[in-house]
């Protein structure tokens, strides 16, 4: 049962695709699992897990000269590249359990404007933040990793977007001029969300999984996932079981991340600039 009486939901502000990449910029990681088309169970798919944790270098080789090949696999080459990363990972001691598509860090984060904010969103479920916010968290109790900064435009994020081609900005035209800038910019962090709340109604306990490839089957009625988000926004609440006693975590009717009341007073007091806060009522 959650200890918090209120959490408070954090997400990026609303703009078009263009805008939010030129202030937020993209991440693109170390290694990907491939997906996989499951001859078991006959589902093609992959998921987009970041696991927060690196993979070794021949590793990372091995995945990025699979899915170069081909981006979704059979289930013999997948289950091969599955029990070579879980060997690897049990060995250090970890234990990992491997799914279509996962990813892992490090994350190389291009940005085509001057990160002047202590939160970004390259990705819209997981912030990146600046080190002077992380030296005001608890870092013991909040999974982050370091990102690797590839590339550093030479604008301001507040800037006009001047470029365009095809109704997207060009990478090169915005990077070209920054990439000197990358080592005064200071240190980013990705962080990551341990802690989803998905949507799960009663009826889910019949659901079952692959034993092959692990896709989960589920009497997934679309509509009623609808209502139930809707409501919960509306009322701007979430139920005491959907909010773990953790820092940070997610929840499948809100966008962006929940945070604890710890964690919002130490973002707000560098200014809650690129950040949406609304405070969420836990009942129960």
């Amino acid at each position: 049962m959650s200890k918090y009486a209120e959490v408070w939901n954090l997400s990026c502000p609303r703009a078009d695709f263009v805008r939010r990449a030129f202030v937020n910029g993209t991440i693109a990681f170390s290694a990907q699992v491939p997906g996989v088309n499951c001859s078991e169970c006959g589902n093609t798919w992959s998921g987009h897990r970041v696991l927060p944790f690196p993979c070794s270098s021949e590793l990372q080789q091995l995945l990025r000269e699979t899915t170069e090949l081909q981006p979704v696999v059979s289930l013999s080459v997948f289950q091969t590249v599955k029990r070579q990363l879980e060997t690897y990972f049990a060995d250090l001691g970890r234990d990992v359990v491997i799914e279509p598509g996962d990813v892992f860090v490090p994350g190389n984060w291009s940005i085509p404007s001057i990160p002047r904010h202590d939160i970004l969103w390259p990705i819209l479920s997981k912030p990146v933040i600046s080190a002077r916010l992380t030296q005001l968290l608890d870092q013991s109790s909040i999974a982050m990793s370091k990102l690797n900064i590839a590339r550093v435009g030479h604008r301001e994020p507040t800037d006009d977007i001047p470029h365009l081609t095809n109704g997207e900005f060009d990478d090169d035209y915005f990077l070209e001029h920054g990439t000197s800038m990358r080592e005064n910019v200071g240190e980013f962090f990705l962080i990551h969300i341990t802690e989803p709340i998905t949507y799960q109604p009663a009826r889910f306990s019949q659901s079952t999984t692959c034993r092959e490839c692990g896709f989960v089957f589920a009497d997934y009625d679309p509509a009623a996932f609808g209502r139930v988000s809707s409501e919960l926004r509306r009322r701007q609440v979430i139920p005491k079981n959907e909010a773990p006693s953790v820092e940070v975590f997610s929840h499948f009717a809100f966008d962006g991340i929940m945070v604890s009341p710890r964690v919002y007073e130490a973002i707000a007091g560098l200014g809650l600039a690129n950040c949406i806060a609304k405070p969420i009522r836990v009942s129960g």
